[in-house]
């Protein structure tokens, strides 16, 4: 690799997870710990818990990014803005919440054996993609909210399933 160039495993995402990768060392493995506590690791993805569980998704569990042939540079830049349109000050509709989200996702398909009996690669990474931007940009209101104040977002979608449209 040039200097730069990335490998397209996790490690080369300026996130700290004590230079270990999938296996932690604590119990966890992603993807496939249906106990695992999304909030009590994010101090350890340095608060990036969607652009780390993202790229360990895509690059090492489900090994899409080789499958598919995606460039991991753009991967990576996707995630890490879809990660800043997720509000600091939303309490629930965070980059945590959408991390955790995707984690659960990545879980049923490999603890039900869904991924290798069923759904294709496409399919995952559909599956995926809809995971990591489900709450993207939400404002942690609910559309009734934005719909009474007059909200710009409601008069886009003219009072009608506000948040679920935009």
């Amino acid at each position: 690799l040039e200097e730069g160039e990335l490998s397209g495993k996790s490690e080369d995402i300026l996130l700290d997870f004590d230079g270990q990768t999938n296996d932690h060392g604590d119990g966890f493995s992603l993807g496939q710990d249906v106990n695992f506590n999304t909030v009590e690791v994010v101090a350890r993805c340095n608060w990036k818990p969607l652009t780390t569980f993202g790229m360990m998704l895509f690059t090492e569990h489900f090994d899409l990014v080789e499958r598919l042939g995606l460039d991991v540079s753009r991967l990576q830049n996707f995630l890490v803005e879809v990660e800043n349109g997720y509000l600091a000050t939303n309490p629930y509709h965070n980059n945590t919440h959408a991390a955790d989200v995707t984690h659960r996702f990545a879980t049923i398909l490999t603890v039900s054996r869904m991924r290798a009996t069923i759904f294709s690669d496409l399919e995952v990474l559909a599956g995926l993609i809809a995971a990591v931007i489900h709450d993207y940009l939400h404002p942690g209101t609910n559309n009734a909210f934005q719909v009474a104040v007059g909200a710009p977002v409601a008069i886009l979608h003219n009072d009608s399933h506000v948040l679920e449209n935009h």
